[in-house]
Formats: C-alpha cells, sequence, structure tokens
C-alpha cells in the first residue's frame, strides 16, 4: 500500500483525536520526517482537509473533511436503522446509549442518544478508544476474532454470550458504574455494531429487565438491517 497515503491517514486521525495538534507534535508521535509531514499538512490544508488554527502553530479538521463524515451518517444503513431504537431506548431506561463499530483491537463511537438528565460522563461520538473491560469488549472477544483476551471469559461466559446476545460488566463488581452491550447483525448475519448502555448501579436494584430491553433494541435494529 502507498506509504503517503497510510501516513497522510494516520496524521488525519492524530488530528481528530486531538483536536488541535502541531507540527512539531506530529512529528514527534508519528516518528516521520518533518519536511514529510509539513508536505502532508500542506496538501490536507490546501484541500480544506484542515486547518490552520488561530495561533499558526496548530492544525485541526476542514469543513472538507467534516463534510465527509456528515456524508457517511446520511447515508449509513446502521446508523439510520439505529437512532430512533436508540431514541426510545434512552428515554425509555434514562441511560445514555452508545453504537459503536469494533475495530481490530478498538473501539468507534458513531453515535449517542441521551435522556434528559444523564447521569453518567460517556464517550463522545467519534471518540475511538482501545478495548478495555467492558461489555463491548467482551461482544468483541466472542464475535470477532480478536487476538487480546482482556476478560478472561470462561467457556459457560463465551457461550452464555453468544447464545443470549448480550454482555454485561460491573453489574456483580463493586464499583458504581456498569455497562451492558447487545450486538447488531445486518443482512449478511456480519456483526454491525454493537449497543451499550452506560450506567451507575443503584442498592437493590434487579437489572435484568434493563438488559432485556438493549438487547431487544438491538434486534430491532438487526432485523432494520435484514438480519433474520
Amino acid at each position: 500500500m502507498n506509504r503517503t497515503v497510510l501516513r497522510t491517514v494516520e496524521i488525519l486521525e492524530l488530528i481528530s483525536k486531538h483536536g488541535e495538534i502541531s507540527l512539531a507534535d506530529l512529528v514527534k508521535i508519528t516518528g516521520y520526517p518533518k519536511t514529510s509531514v509539513y508536505d502532508i499538512l500542506h496538501a490536507l490544508e490546501e484541500r480544506a482537509m484542515i486547518y490552520r488554527c488561530t495561533d499558526k502553530v496548530c492544525y485541526g479538521i476542514g469543513f472538507r473533511a467534516y463534510a465527509i463524515g456528515r456524508s457517511y451518517s446520511k447515508n449509513s444503513d446502521l446508523l439510520s436503522n439505529s437512532y430512533q431504537c436508540m431514541k426510545a431506548l434512552a428515554e425509555d431506561i434514562g441511560k445514555s446509549v452508545l453504537l459503536g463499530k469494533i475495530d481490530g483491537d478498538k473501539i468507534l463511537y458513531i453515535a449517542k442518544c441521551e435522556p434528559k438528565h444523564p447521569v453518567v460522563m460517556t464517550p463522545s461520538i467519534g471518540d475511538e478508544e482501545p478495548i478495555k473491560n467492558t461489555a463491548f469488549a467482551k461482544i468483541a472477544e466472542v464475535l470477532t476474532h480478536h487476538e487480546k483476551k482482556i476478560c478472561q471469559l470462561t467457556k459457560e461466559e463465551k457461550n452464555r454470550i453468544r447464545t443470549e446476545k448480550l454482555a454485561s460488566c460491573g453489574l456483580d463488581g463493586p464499583g458504581p458504574f456498569y455497562n451492558i452491550a447487545s450486538p447488531i447483525y445486518n443482512f449478511e448475519t456480519r456483526l454491525s455494531g454493537v449497543i451499550g448502555v452506560f450506567g451507575v448501579k443503584e442498592v437493590g436494584v434487579d437489572y435484568s429487565e434493563e438488559q432485556k430491553k438493549v438487547r431487544e433494541c438491538a434486534g430491532k435494529i438487526s432485523e432494520r438491517l435484514g438480519f433474520i
């Protein structure tokens, strides 16, 4: 694959991740020659994929890159078929609902619906983070070819996740937070995304009904995508 293309994509991803970042920091992070990074930045700036910040030192994502992202949002079957279901679930259970796509060892959040008064800070749309010990990670380990076994699941747990199409994390632990996730499939029976709910545990609350609603939401989206 063309080396310059790969470097360009990596630089765009870094700018997007940091919001604003300088040439010096890009060179430090990537290890690429300063002249190469500068040439890529200059080309991207000319095409309005990035812009020079007011300090003339840092760079941010430009309107053309934003327009490309908006085009994906508008034409994505996954997004268009998920929003209403996610919104209804968020309002029903009063929790933040996120839609993520698993990409190797990372999760990219592509949609989010929140209740009127969310009580838990959750990732924002466009955030990408390494897979860690969450319900998302359990789905990744069981339903994809993810190599890192972060959650240390038993054979019984893996079978239960496959059968129930549901994973949870934190409900039985000592921490105050929990999350529940369920996979979304398309008409080719491929994993298209993962719906996740994030919340704060309450003493004496049975979360089985909430788990059922998360799974039903993922099931409705899968049906809209043609999954039988």
